[in-house]
């Protein structure tokens, strides 16, 4: 799949069904796919990539959340010190 990785996507719908709660599955799948610029197939290629190994799809979404909290608290302490 071109474009985002699986738990990129994966990550995307999450999000999309918390914001968007009373969205269909497939509007969820549409809005991401359009937001993400990938076909409708992608999608559905990601979420069946994710039924089969959710471990390694969680941890790729856990690594990634603690690596922007990492960058997040570099950049405050930066800002802090620079009395930006």
């Amino acid at each position: 799949m071109a474009g985002p990785d699986v738990w990129e996507v994966i990550r995307a719908l999450r999000d999309a069904r918390a914001n968007e709660p009373d969205l269909s599955p497939d509007e969820i799948m549409e809005l991401v796919g359009d937001n993400a610029d990938i076909a409708l197939s992608d999608v559905h290629a990601a979420l069946g990539y994710y039924g089969e190994y959710p471990e390694e799809i969680n941890d790729s979404i856990a690594e990634a959340e603690e690596a922007e909290a990492r960058a997040q608290r570099a950049l405050e302490r930066t800002v802090g010190l620079l009395g930006v």
